[in-house]
């Protein structure tokens, strides 16, 4: 069966005449079902924490058995449970030697495999071949916006994922140690918790349509889960969220999908837009006329999130400043909510104003790995777009209660006046890069609005 958590009690399933073990559980199915079995091996392990490079840092957890069990729910056998899956032996998926010695059978030097879906030509291929094909250069397998991002900083603003392989070998040898490791297989999806939160079977083993509170949420808990449910400090619940929609109510796109074209997860099509459900909210009021991102308005076009997002996390620790984190208690939320220019008009060119989120990265991020410096860093903005999962109707910018114009809330000027603007804590400015991210300043010379508000910046082209 599927056995994401490397547990190391094997052994003590092994017959021994002071313990023996009775026949029916000398089997894969036979250990994994039994949940007396499991409970009287569980003891306390340690598993390492996720999201961190370097050296890992472990986490006790309490009790590993409802990881590993799979409940038959009454049935006889898992072939009851799911008949999709259970003709196909253990073995066939999981490799390894015959289950009679549980310590050899689990021996990953002996060929066994705990999440047979990282190879998924070989182990999924067999039924799944189109599905498969297009995944193997889907976002969630592969990381194309990365490589992108890591070439062009290395290379120039030209490149694209395409060029990663070009660059030096430190750049490269470690992004595939640290980086393409996290994402995601079929398996941490469709049947347990991702490993890199310790893994887990979701549901004894059958294959599912993907649980989001313990999937998507988990990956993407940091910034995502954390805004999406509230839990920064001063926020409330996304409204989405809080009307009980899940991540696969707006995320219908095919996460299957051949992506390789794209050079971003912005460029994926399919994504979920506002207006794919507020068709009709670009007449209802005065602002929505004035700003809707449907290209009429422009350039006084904005992202939705530019008023209706609360305050979202940018990151700041991690590996910024080329250090390499390996304490929990290090991680910084950073919550910040800045207005700048749109970083990408070409792929994007209905929007001029929109949301950024600062990415931890400097020109020496990579010392570590033996590159001193990425040699073009300045060819991308180290603020990018974004689209923070923290939507209300009413927020600081939309929330005129306490009188005046909703313009007063977020407009650079007070007044018309540029002399001493109200709301220019809103904006990425030139002068907050210098206060706060100095070596960064020239790279982010696209998004910054600094002295350039309003008459050449916000009603007039590019």
């Amino acid at each position: 069966m599927y056995l994401l958590p490397t547990l190391f009690f094997w052994q003590a399933c092994a017959p021994n005449p002071s313990n023996p073990v009775l026949p029916e559980i000398r089997t894969c199915e036979g250990c994994h079902t039994n949940a007396a079995l499991l409970q009287s091996l569980d003891q306390s392990r340690s598993v390492p924490a996720a999201g961190y490079s370097g050296d890992q840092v472990s986490v006790q957890v309490e009790s590993w058995w409802p990881e590993v069990y799979i409940d038959l729910e009454g049935n006889s056998s898992f072939r009851d449970l799911d008949p999709a899956h259970g003709d196909i032996g253990c073995r066939d998926c999981h490799g390894g030697v015959e289950p009679g010695d549980a310590t050899a059978a689990h021996d990953t030097s002996q060929g066994f495999l705990r999440d047979p879906s990282t190879d998924p030509e070989a182990h999924c291929t067999p039924c799944h071949e189109t599905k498969v094909a297009a995944y193997l250069n889907s976002f969630h397998f592969q990381t194309w916006g990365i490589q992108t991002a890591l070439a062009q900083r290395q290379l120039g603003a030209d490149k694209t994922h395409e060029n990663f392989a070009e660059c030096p070998a430190p750049l490269t040898d470690g992004y595939d140690r640290e980086c393409s490791t996290c994402h995601a297989t079929c398996g941490q999806c469709h049947l347990s918790r991702p490993t890199v939160a310790g893994g887990g079977l979701l549901n004894s083993h059958r294959f599912d349509r993907p649980d989001p509170e313990n999937t998507c949420q988990v990956c993407h808990e940091e910034r995502i889960t954390r805004e999406l449910t509230g839990a920064l400090d001063g926020n409330e619940a996304d409204v989405h969220h809080q009307q009980g929609m899940d991540c696969l109510d707006c995320h219908t796109e095919d996460f299957h999908a051949d992506a390789s074209s794209a050079n971003s997860f912005y460029a994926w099509a399919g994504l979920p837009q506002c207006v794919d459900c507020h068709t009709d909210a670009d007449s209802a009021n005065v602002y929505h006329e004035t700003h809707w991102p449907d290209g009429s308005s422009y350039p006084r076009s904005l992202d939705c999130q530019v008023c209706h997002a609360q305050p979202y996390t940018s990151c700041s620790g991690c590996h910024a400043s080329g250090e390499w984190v390996t304490d929990p208690a290090y991680s910084v939320v950073d919550t910040t909510l800045k207005i700048g220019l749109n970083p990408d008009p070409g792929q994007r060119p209905m929007v001029k104003w929109t949301l950024l989120r600062h990415i931890p990265v400097t020109p020496e991020t990579f010392a570590p790995w033996g590159l001193s410096t990425l040699d073009q860093f300045d060819s991308r903005p180290t603020w990018n777009h974004t689209s923070p999962h923290t939507i209300r109707r009413w927020t600081a910018r939309t929330d005129t209660t306490g009188g005046g114009a909703c313009s007063d809330r977020c407009h650079y000027h007070a007044n018309f006046s540029f002399a001493d603007p109200v709301n220019r804590d809103l904006y990425l400015t030139r002068t907050f890069l210098q206060e706060n991210y100095g070596a960064e300043e020239t790279a982010n010379d696209s998004v910054v609005v600094e002295n350039a508000i309003c008459g050449a910046t916000c009603h007039e082209s590019f």
